[in-house]
């Protein structure tokens, strides 16, 4: 494996991607599609552990263990916690039978001869494992931009910078491409509807409290336009709540109220809150000011989305 060019640029081999967070993104998320639930992994190639600390930190899938022929990438990694052996894929310096998985991840370009690093590779997996393998294939346009940076022997020559794309990979939503280039309008949309059932406890101190759940029907929608570039992504779904409510009554005229539905769990959660002073007109009539505010969101593969609304709410309630 080449090593000399990789302890001159280390450093730069990070800030690449860096500067480019939509390659690194879309790469490590690749990554993490093909490892699944990889067990104990070998990193071969591990460079300076980038892409082992993003799926550490982002999906959790700890891998610790690496070799990499370059002595300056393999001290960025150790600072980040890999334990990592100065090696080439050719002989990997392991027992047999020693991982679950072993991860090849953009090697194949740098080395001559695959077919003793994928021996080592079957070598050091237990029966049941798998080798992951990523690349960037020489024929396509970026295999072929990484070729002419490696014999000119940098990324920053000026005619290697006209075809270099600043941002090579456009960001993927609602299966639609949106690059920078554009402004991008962006608009977001949540209604919810909810019936309650609860049990009212009275005490004589002036409170009254009640227990109970909510039925909540929520519909949103976020909608990106771009040009004649337009995605859209909406949900309608159920949520069950907890309720849980309390009055208290400050004279035959003011009271105040506080309410809350919420549940958390998975991948999302909903929170909303009420506090609202009224004043009643008579024994049916009143009048009520206050603040409501709405929190909540999910985090799956789908989508990341949580927001939190507030509002001055006032309203004329008729009791029956």
């Amino acid at each position: 494996m080449v090593s000399i060019a990789f302890d001159e640029h280390a450093e730069k081999y990070d800030g690449w991607f860096m500067k480019n967070p939509n390659v690194l993104t879309s790469e490590v998320l690749l990554i993490k599609h093909s490892l699944a639930d990889p067990g104990e992994t070998l990193s071969v190639g591990c460079g300076s552990g980038l892409f082992e600390l993003f799926l550490k930190r982002d999906h959790g899938i700890e891998i610790t263990t690496g070799i990499e022929p370059s002595e300056a990438m393999a001290d960025i990694a150790r600072a980040r916690g890999m334990d990592v052996t100065i090696a080439g894929a050719e002989r990997i310096p392991f027992d047999d039978a020693s991982f679950d998985t072993v991860l090849m991840n953009g090697i194949p370009a740098y080395l001559d001869d695959l077919g003793a690093p994928l021996t080592e590779a079957r070598r050091v997996l237990r029966p049941g494992g798998r080798i992951v393998i990523g690349d960037v294939p020489a024929s396509s346009s970026y295999g072929m931009l990484y070729r002419m940076a490696g014999m000119i022997g940098t990324w920053e020559d000026p005619y290697l910078q006209k075809v270099a794309p600043r941002h090579p990979y456009p960001v993927e939503f609602a299966g639609a491409s949106f690059t920078d280039q554009q402004p991008v309008d962006a608009r977001y949309r949540f209604n919810s509807w909810r019936a309650t059932y609860r049990y009212r406890f009275d005490r004589p101190s002036g409170w009254q409290y009640w227990v109970g759940f909510t039925a909540k029907v929520r519909d949103a929608e976020i909608r990106l336009i771009q040009c004649d570039t337009v995605a859209l992504d909406d949900d309608l779904g159920f949520v069950p709540l907890l309720h849980l409510a309390a009055r208290y009554r400050i004279n035959d005229r003011w009271s105040f109220d506080a309410d809350f539905d919420g549940l958390a769990g998975g991948p999302g959660r909903a929170f909303d809150l009420g506090l609202r002073f009224n004043y009643h007109i008579d024994e049916r009539w009143s009048l009520g000011l206050g603040y409501r505010g709405l929190e909540g969101g999910v985090d799956n593969d789908d989508v990341y989305n949580f927001a939190w609304f507030n509002s001055a709410v006032a309203n004329l309630r008729l009791n029956f």
